[in-house]
């Protein structure tokens, strides 16, 4: 996918998993309200959080085209010359 197509893609992707997220984590307030406010507290900074590792799949797929992580590759990596 062309990047002129895949950032746009991308970019509204995560805006829709946010808001996903966001509405996930209003439903379970109700449950969550119900907790002490230590708890609270942790939960919610957990929920803050974790969306972050969960979404750097598509972080990546907007920036290089792919899901994944590419691959080392024994003696790619660029040696310092000595000038």
């Amino acid at each position: 996918m062309p990047p002129v197509i895949r950032k746009p893609f991308g970019v509204i992707a995560i805006i829709l998993g946010i808001a996903a997220y966001a509405g996930l984590v209003a439903v379970a307030s109700g449950y969550i309200a119900k907790a002490p406010i230590v708890a609270q507290a942790a939960i919610y900074l957990v929920a803050g959080i974790a969306w972050v590792p969960a979404f750097m799949p598509m972080m990546r797929f907007i920036e290089t085209g792919r899901f994944t992580k590419p691959r080392a590759v024994a003696g790619s990596a660029l040696k310092e010359t000595k000038r």
